[in-house]
């Protein structure tokens, strides 16, 4: 009997990491089955107890010059702390002094910053000016490139300081400086981009109230919120979240909800319902719970997104796939650049060395590997935002595949109404998505103009499913979790609304919406096709980005510098378009969603 730990591991910040950490951990024995978060640094290990241990996996990981620790909510931030912010910053003031004293020593900027220098014309002081710039710029990154030596790993950190000591060893002091003052402030910002996601992922989860002040036999009770049970009295005062949903019992106040878009307030008093995850105003409220908290939609929310980054998108795979050769091949390029024109054609050693270094900056797919798991964990964290549960990016990427909606027509379609299914089929339609509803046997007629399909019993609409996939369709079924579990199960994606169906619906199904409205499916279809979109540009980006400057590099027109402007650029660039996902998705022609943004149930 295995079981699961979850550690953060300091250090994850590369699918390079990842493949260490695998081949580190998974031939060990007792290690039964690996997940990754790259965004929030997790790692999730089924260990056999009876041969493996915890302390063996944080033994191994540490072995690779990471550190694992045991996972929990207040985890503290990387133990680097600040320094390496003020060693980046150090290094970019030093390298701005030194470009002015050298373009006052040249007479010219631009010639101090295209041209090659030699440290026989460059005065001193000048010099030392740079290498101090380049010493702060290297000493911000040490620990991430000793981490990379001790896992036997060739990334764009040690690839850097190969760079800075070749540039330093051909005398090209601006070079180096520039390249590690470039690297290093590029660092600062990847991470305040990729921590902005987390961020936001992190607020949603601090949504799940902790603790909860239960009411007695006539005292008060402080005990975690998992721990509430329905029938019991809960006081709830003003600041607080609401940890269970519940009957306001006594006090009114205004309630926030947070859940949707924008924040929506709610005056309550006696008698009204009130749902786990607000938070209450100005009045005190005792509130009979109605819902344990593990059934209540925040915990729903929580528990599948937590899980949802830990199953990658097949984008993510191919990602990974394609750096895990991309790398060497490159690295082989440069030393061949270095090698065969000196040697055959009677070339400078100097200039082709030099070119050399250009293209070995070029080998490290950082830009390439990030663009896609920020993407993804974005577009989860939004959609979550919007009540719309999804639990892994592989199923964004099935969703932005749909050509068939199956409804439940005795479920979903039957309370949506009219005028809702009138704007899901036209907002579909423009999808290009056929919709269309299923119905028992005698029953088959059109719902608000949808198309219907007759079925017999349970196992015909299944076959049904399966006969469409079989053809090649792509088939999301919509239900309300209550009987048609199979219909999920055999769709190419099930969704269920209003998160109040079985256990066993919720566990089938794929996609899982707080909100009853039924214009919320096309909403995230139209959302997954973004997803799948920015995905798409973002590797264009990172992989034009390579290709050109490496042309560039063959023909003698590039420059280190440029080479980590280019490739921290491009890595930037990527993320920051990533992180537009958490903004949502607007679909032309559909108003605003309140279904959306209505309490969970």
């Amino acid at each position: 009997m295995t079981q699961r730990h979850v550690y953060r591991v300091h250090g994850l910040h590369c699918a390079e990491e990842i493949r260490t950490l695998r081949h580190v951990l998974e031939p060990a024995p007792g290690i039964k089955d690996l997940g990754f978060d790259l965004i929030a640094e997790r790692m999730y290990v089924d260990i056999d107890p009876a041969v493996a241990s915890d302390a063996r996996v944080r033994e191994l990981v540490s072995g690779v010059g990471m550190k694992a620790e045991p996972w929990h909510d207040d985890i503290g931030a990387d133990e680097h702390g600040q320094w390496p912010r003020w060693l980046g910053l150090a290094s970019g003031a030093s390298l701005v002094v030194a470009l002015a004293a050298q373009a006052w020593h040249a007479g010219s900027i631009v010639e101090t910053v295209l041209a090659h220098d030699s440290h026989d014309e460059m005065p001193a002081h000048v010099i030392a000016l740079f290498v101090l710039a380049a010493a702060a710029g290297v000493a911000a990154i040490l620990p991430k490139v000793w981490r990379s030596i001790l896992g036997r790993r060739l990334d764009m950190h040690v690839l850097v300081v190969v760079s800075i000591v070749g540039a330093s060893a051909l005398g090209e002091w601006s070079e180096g400086a520039t390249v590690a003052s470039l690297f290093a402030v590029a660092n600062l910002l990847e991470s305040w981009s990729v921590s902005r996601a987390r961020r936001e992922v992190a607020a949603l989860m601090r949504t799940a109230p902790r603790h909860a002040h239960v009411v007695a036999d006539g005292r008060e009770h402080c005990v975690p919120a998992a721990h509430v049970a329905q029938g019991s009295t809960v006081i709830v005062r003003p600041g607080e979240r609401i940890p269970a949903s519940g009957v306001i019992r006594a006090g009114a106040s205004t309630v926030i909800d947070t859940h949707g878009d924008h924040d929506h307030r709610h005056t309550c008093g006696v008698g009204d319902s009130v749902s786990a995850g607000w938070q209450n105003g100005d009045g005190e409220l005792e509130i009979d719970v109605t819902a344990r908290p593990p059934e209540s939609a925040v915990a729903r929310m929580v528990e599948i997104l937590e899980h949802s980054r830990a199953r990658r998108a097949g984008a993510e795979r191919w990602v990974e796939q394609f750096a895990l050769y991309y790398t060497p091949v490159v690295l082989g390029i440069a030393l061949l650049v270095i090698l065969v024109p000196p040697l055959v054609f009677g070339g400078s050693w100097h200039d082709w060395f030099y070119r050399g270094l250009v293209v070995t900056l070029i080998a490290c797919p950082c830009a390439l590997v990030i663009s896609t798991p920020v993407t993804i964990v974005a577009a989860l964290a939004s959609a979550a935002r919007r009540g719309v549960l999804v639990k892994g990016g592989e199923f964004l990427e099935t969703a932005a595949q749909a050509t068939h909606v199956a409804l439940d027509v005795s479920s979903v379609a039957a309370r949506a109404g009219a005028p809702a299914l009138e704007a899901f089929t036209s907002t579909a339609a423009r999808l290009g998505v056929r919709v269309f509803t299923m119905e028992g046997p005698g029953h088959a007629h059109q719902v608000a103009g949808v198309p219907s399909e007759s079925f017999a019993s349970g196992d015909a609409r299944v076959d049904f499913l399966t006969g469409l996939r079989r053809r090649g369709m792509v088939v999301v079924a919509v239900g309300d979790g209550r009987g048609d579990a199979g219909v999920l199960g055999a769709s190419s994606l099930g969704m269920v609304m209003g998160a109040h169906g079985t256990e066993s619906a919720i566990e089938t199904a794929d996609v899982v919406s707080v909100s009853d409205d039924i214009r919320v499916v096309p909403w995230f279809l139209a959302h997954a096709r973004h997803t799948v979109q920015v995905v798409k540009q973002n590797v264009a980006i990172a992989i034009g980005a390579k290709v050109l400057f490496l042309a560039a590099a063959g023909m003698g027109s590039a420059t280190l510098w440029m080479a980590v402007a280019a490739d921290t650029g491009a890595t930037i660039a990527v993320t920051f378009n990533a992180l537009r996902m958490l903004r949502g998705t607007r679909v032309a022609g559909m108003s605003p969603l309140p279904g959306l943004d209505q309490r969970p149930h």
